[in-house]
């Protein structure tokens, strides 16, 4: 019997050690999920601050005469395009980061309570085959109760 509580303490000692493991490993995943957002945030930062710069070589051209305010105009033209289209590329791969991670963590919460249903079966288990054992073990004791009984009764 204690061999068998060990047996399941270890178990369960396992079986939290795992969570523990995967605990750690969802931390990890938001971590790089943070940094990787991080690292988008910077780079959308010194786009921004070329665009800017751009701007202000946009705004001293505009001292120049007929023609270079001609060309200015396209430049832009063509940063607010750039700009615009960076910032959808960017919105992209931000909705597209942001939903692999809620499908990774979709699919680390439901190991998870896949996981616990096994343990939950597993204990249930356990218990019910305790539950069998101590009846075998009952009954062993009441019929060898009464056989020593019969054994006396026929002694007499």
């Amino acid at each position: 019997m204690q061999n068998l509580n060990h047996n399941y303490e270890g178990r369960l000692q396992t079986l939290e050690s795992r969570l523990a493991n995967t605990e750690q490993s969802t931390l990890a995943n938001e971590k790089r999920g943070d940094l990787s957002q991080n690292m988008v945030q910077e780079l959308l930062e010194r786009l921004e601050s070329k665009v800017l710069s751009l701007d202000q070589s946009v705004a001293l051209m505009k001292g120049d005469v007929g023609k270079e305010k001609e060309n200015v105009s396209r430049v832009e033209v063509n940063s607010i395009r750039a700009s615009e289209e960076f910032k959808n590329m960017v919105q992209g791969v931000q909705s597209e980061f942001a939903s692999r991670l809620e499908i990774r963590v979709t699919e680390l919460v439901n190991r998870l309570l896949l996981e616990q249903e096994e343990r939950m079966r597993s204990f249930e288990d356990i218990r019910y085959q305790l539950d069998v054992k101590e009846k075998m073990n009952t009954e062993k004791s009441k019929h060898e109760r009464e056989e020593m009984r019969d054994r006396y009764a026929a002694m007499d």
